[in-house]
């Protein structure tokens, strides 16, 4: 069965809003284990790859798809130093009518780096427990 384009984009519009609630759901307290808890790593993205490679190009693509937008998306969350936190720092900027303290964007960007590497962390230590461990 072929796509027709306007379904195509009807689509692509549907996993857009998807990705962006489930990236969401990592910044709201009532949803965040159920969002951490169904989130992967790379590992985790490794292991769904090849199994959507096994299943056929169909699912291959998709997949692809998915990652690119989800990464896509995960960079313009407002937090540094990722660009839709360097987006954010520049619009406080501009609304103050100054830059903001070297310290404090530096203070700013490490606390970011920091929530982001942990975040890594414990979704590299969770697909491993799932994929590795147990065999998941």
């Amino acid at each position: 069965m072929r796509e027709t384009i306007p379904n195509a984009l009807k689509d692509s519009f549907t996993w857009i809003g998807l990705v962006f609630k489930a990236i969401s759901g990592f910044f709201r307290p009532s949803t965040f284990q159920t969002t951490v808890n169904s989130a992967s790593s790379i590992v985790g993205a490794s292991v769904e790859v090849s199994r959507a490679a096994e299943a056929g190009l169909q699912y291959y693509l998709l997949i692809v798809a998915l990652l690119s937008l989800s990464l896509g998306v995960i960079n313009v969350v407002p937090i540094p130093p990722l660009d839709g936190g360097k987006i954010a720092v520049e619009l406080i900027e501009r609304g103050l009518g100054r830059p903001l303290p070297r310290n404090v964007y530096l203070g700013l960007s490490a606390a970011g780096a920091l929530t982001l590497f942990a975040l890594i962390g414990y979704l590299m230590y969770a697909d491993i427990l799932k994929y590795v461990v147990r065999g998941g």
